[in-house]
């Protein structure tokens, strides 16, 4: 298995299994979206107005998120991942964008006890060999003004390490959003996109 099909291969678990703990969370009164708008996150080439770079607090159901897609990602195939929207560089690494109907669940509400158990059962069943995530970080931080969660963590699968950081935020729906770095290069330029995500009007 080559590294961007193990990545890939981890992309599309992450995101299936980082959904599920997101609908787990508890219920919020939101009221729930028509459905999934997959042009809603895309790369954007010029940063919207500063008024609209956050949302309201107890109005980020009527939000979209942008964000910057980096140098060196060109636009992938997304549907074999079943992913919205996938980013993807020469080395594998790559950001995949998962777009779902708000189902009133909060992502501020996801904690790390959740997710973490849930992947490294999935993974060690798909792979074939027992998984530990290392070096993982968990934050219920807003970004843009909107609930969301933050979890990152480094793998060691068959001799190939990778980093990934997973991000699950609320907006006009549920966008789930993973960076996978394949060769430890793109970590700072993740953090540049990721501090780049902005809430504009849906």
């Amino acid at each position: 298995m080559n590294m961007k099909h193990l990545a890939l291969t981890f992309c599309a678990l992450v995101t299936a299994l980082a959904l599920t703990a997101c609908g787990s969370a508890p219920q919020s009164t939101a009221s729930t979206a028509s459905g999934a708008d997959s042009a809603a996150v895309s790369a954007s080439v010029s940063a919207p107005s500063a008024s609209q770079s956050e949302a309201a607090a107890d109005d980020y159901h009527s939000y979209t998120f942008e964000f910057t897609v980096p140098e060196g990602f060109a636009e992938a195939d997304a549907s074999a991942i079943g992913a919205d929207e996938l980013y993807q560089a020469e080395d594998g690494s790559n950001i995949n964008v998962v777009i779902t109907a708000d189902d009133g669940s909060l992502a501020s509400d996801v904690t790390q006890d959740m997710l973490v158990p849930v992947l490294e059962q999935a993974f060690t069943e798909q792979l074939g060999e027992d998984i530990t995530l290392e070096n993982v970080s968990f934050s219920n931080d807003d970004i843009a003004g909107c609930p969301a969660y933050r979890l990152s963590y480094t793998l060691n699968v068959s001799g190939l390490s990778m980093t990934q950081t997973v991000l699950g935020l609320n907006g006009d729906n549920i966008y789930t959003i993973t960076f996978t770095d394949m060769t430890g290069s793109w970590a700072d330029t993740f953090e540049q996109t990721i501090a780049g995500i902005s809430a504009v009007p849906a």
